[in-house]
């Protein structure tokens, strides 16, 4: 999914998210009954949907605790690098093999 359309689920009220869930699982219920009467397979889309379902109930999740990636992250500040985490380390000194062996 892109980036794109999952800041559109997370523009949008809990109440239509929670909406969006309901016609989905509805759309997964009457897939099952197709395949059990008809026997018709649903294929890719059923697990498409599942997946579907899962983000919109994590960003629910995310809204109700108030920790949207939206609303946390800063725009101007760029994430730290590891090269950086490594700097701030102190260089531990290298015994030689003379050291080693008097150990």
């Amino acid at each position: 999914m892109k980036k794109s359309e999952k800041n559109t689920l997370r523009e949008k009220t809990p109440e239509e998210l929670q909406g969006m869930v309901a016609e989905l699982r509805d759309s997964m219920l009457k897939g099952r009954f197709s395949v059990a009467l008809e026997g018709k397979t649903m294929g890719v889309k059923y697990r498409a949907q599942r997946r579907q379902i899962a983000r919109i109930s994590t960003i629910l999740s995310q809204k109700s605790a108030g920790t949207s990636p939206t609303a946390t992250a800063a725009p101007n500040q760029a994430p730290a690098k590891a090269s950086d985490a490594a700097a701030k380390k102190p260089a531990r000194a290298k015994k030689s093999s003379a050291d080693k062996a008097k150990a």
